[in-house]
């Protein structure tokens, strides 16, 4: 007969084989540009359905300029703690998705890469307060090597809790939502010190909620989350445009379905949102779809 310490040597093997095996099912290799998906039309897609978008809640999402890292957000568990999360092409595959700002000791969420890849904003708890519930304030890391130094929190106008959501022109100028107006505010870089925020009035913060911008880099468009269109039809994606220093009329960008959080590739190809709430999953749509509302010349 065999050893009872062999037999339980094997059982142990056997389990951790059939783990391993099963855990390879579950994630697919992938490779290739935009994690070998194949790229949409202009109907939205769920994105990387199984490997980015699974049955927990992921939105908001950033690539590097070079399209080689793929950051979003993650929530886990029965209180749906939030944390960035990164995905890498590595010798021409994509590595499993794992948990990006360790070194940030609450729930982050929110990412945004700069337009050189030298710095990443995100927002993030901050419980040094003291109070019953954290402070969700804009923080940044910077590239170090290959890897992201320590976490900076922002200083006014952003914090204490006036921000929600970050977005970056080619000049640095940063775009957010004013978390006290429930509007977009723009803040402008002077002497290395970020200006009070400059409210973008109508027609894009009209009353309501009106949140989440992205900006082009070079802020000839604008892409943003209200609920202007009522309850009933919830949250939608807005675009508006640049028209010699002027925002065009808001129009929605026809996704069909109620979005948030969008984002556009560095490429400048395809636009990401996320949909599917409460749940909440991450898709991608051909650029064109909001393109083709420009203003005419």
């Amino acid at each position: 007969m065999m050893p009872e310490y062999r037999r339980s040597v094997l059982v142990i093997l056997s389990i951790f084989l059939l783990t391993a095996s099963l855990h390879a099912q579950e994630l697919p290799v992938l490779k290739g540009p935009y994690l070998g998906q194949n790229p949409p039309g202009m109907t939205p897609e769920m994105f990387a359905p199984g490997f980015v978008s699974t049955d927990a809640h992921e939105f908001s999402c950033t690539f590097s300029p070079d399209g080689n890292e793929f950051y979003f957000a993650r929530a886990f568990g029965k209180f749906r703690k939030k944390y960035v999360m990164v995905t890498k092409n590595v010798n021409g595959s994509w590595t499993e998705p794992e948990k990006c700002l360790t070194q940030f000791n609450n729930e982050n969420f929110e990412p945004h890469i700069t337009h050189d890849g030298q710095k990443m904003f995100f927002m993030g708890f901050n419980t040094s307060g003291g109070g019953p519930h954290p402070i969700i304030d804009l923080y940044y890391v910077e590239r170090k090597d290959s890897a992201w130094g320590e976490p900076k929190r922002m200083e006014k106008p952003f914090n204490p809790g006036k921000s929600m959501f970050a977005s970056t022109t080619m000049e640095g100028i940063i775009y957010t939502s004013d978390a006290e107006k429930m509007g977009i505010a723009r803040s402008l870089p002077v002497n290395g010190e970020y200006q009070d925020y400059e409210d973008l009035g109508a027609p894009i913060s009209i009353k309501g909620f009106n949140a989440y911008p992205f900006i082009a880099p070079d802020e000839s468009y604008l892409i943003f989350v209200s609920d202007r269109l009522g309850r009933e039809k919830g949250l939608r994606l807005f675009v508006t445009f640049n028209v010699n220093g002027t925002w065009s009329e808001p129009r929605e960008v026809p996704v069909g379905i109620p979005g948030g959080t969008p984002c556009v590739s560095p490429d400048g190809k395809y636009l990401f949102f996320v949909a599917d709430r409460p749940i909440g999953n991450i898709y991608w749509v051909d650029s064109k779809i909001f393109r083709d509302l420009a203003p005419k010349k």
